[in-house]
């Protein structure tokens, strides 16, 4: 799983791949194609879904063999392929995040908005130093002290991605028991949904809780985010945490079924307002 501009891309270019036939007779083979910029048909391939970048010189070479010559359009698709190719923030921690987390780092900074659903913790991108620390102390044992911090400082520069004009809508959904569960001591958590609280105050920042009073919900299984993108082309992309790694989905039929989750526990949760009054009673409990 690439980047949303890695997809967008491989989009672009099956669709002038397949050009006036259909995807069991395109007009250009992938063998065709690869030859054309000396390459196997399988690098075509994972080209094409987004799984590996490309260069901007093969780019240009596979968009004249398929016969394109609008200036506007080449300069766009050209434009992608610069894109993802891009140094990001996280290059930084390469040794110290892991690969799958790098690939969903680039998803999330290119997307137009964020869905979070968190039934255990705060989500990352509104946690505070102190509760990041906690949870790197619990979850990645082994570590190191200075490769703790580091994880952490990563993690707040992480949430940059939230300031800016630019910045995408993050709306997350916690479960009550996220504002009850002391994660690094009472004062940490008193802290951390200060922040929380504060957090709401964002113009692009929703935060509701999911109550107990709500009953069930369908989603009775970890968090997931559903990531939206503002290139439709680059359609939905579902990151779901499971224990070591982190699951994408973007098969059309899954990612409905959890859009239909998220939407159960939207209609679910408690209004803005009634959400921050749970949050600031949960926090002036931690005192």
């Amino acid at each position: 799983m690439g980047t949303a501009s890695a997809r967008s891309l491989g989009l672009a270019l099956r669709k002038l791949r397949i050009g006036t036939g259909n995807e069991r007779s395109p007009q250009w083979t992938l063998e065709e194609a690869a030859a054309s910029i000396r390459a196997h048909k399988s690098t075509v391939s994972r080209i094409e879904r987004g799984l590996v970048a490309a260069s901007p010189k093969d780019v240009e070479a596979l968009l004249g063999f398929y016969g394109v010559d609008d200036q506007e359009l080449t300069e766009s698709v050209v434009g992608l392929a610069r894109a993802g190719r891009r140094q990001n923030w996280w290059a930084d921690y390469r040794d110290i995040i892991h690969p799958q987390f790098r690939q969903y780092l680039g998803l999330e900074a290119e997307a137009a908005s964020l869905h979070s659903w968190q039934p255990n913790i705060i989500p990352g991108l509104l946690q505070t130093p102190g509760y990041a620390r906690a949870l790197v102390t619990a979850y990645q044992r082994g570590k190191n002290a200075e490769e703790a911090t580091r994880l952490v400082d990563a993690r707040m520069e992480r949430q940059t991605l939230l300031q800016g004009k630019d910045a995408p809508i993050f709306q997350a959904i916690i479960g009550e028991a996220v504002l009850r569960r002391v994660i690094g001591g009472k004062q940490v958590m008193h802290d951390q949904l200060t922040r929380l609280a504060g957090a709401a105050d964002q113009p692009n920042v929703q935060v509701q809780v999911l109550p107990y009073s709500a009953g069930a919900y369908v989603p009775e299984v970890g968090g997931f985010q559903v990531l939206r993108f503002a290139d439709s082309e680059a359609g939905e992309v579902v990151c779901v945490e499971i224990l070591g790694r982190t699951l994408y989905l973007d098969d059309r039929a899954e990612v409905e079924l959890y859009r239909d989750a998220w939407e159960d526990v939207l209609g679910k949760a408690a209004p803005h307002q009634e959400s921050l009054e749970l949050i600031r009673t949960a926090a002036e409990e931690m005192q």
